[in-house]
């Protein structure tokens, strides 16, 4: 019987990855053309990326 405790944490780090890392709270569904990723909520009032600086000319909004 295979352990599932690392999967399980596999899962929990995928679901992570999938929340805005400004907020915290919501899926991810705004790219800018640097490529990083954001929820429409907290992209609404960026002008630059938070990661790498970039001024944002394009936002675009993803779906799953």
């Amino acid at each position: 019987v295979p352990k599932l405790g690392p999967l399980l944490d596999r899962i929990k780090n995928l679901e992570e990855a999938q929340i805005c890392s400004i907020c915290m709270e919501r899926k991810k569904d705004i790219a800018f053309q640097c490529g990083h990723i954001f929820c429409n909520f907290c992209s609404q009032s960026l002008t630059n990326c938070p990661i790498c600086r970039e001024t944002i000319e394009r936002k675009i909004k993803i779906y799953e």
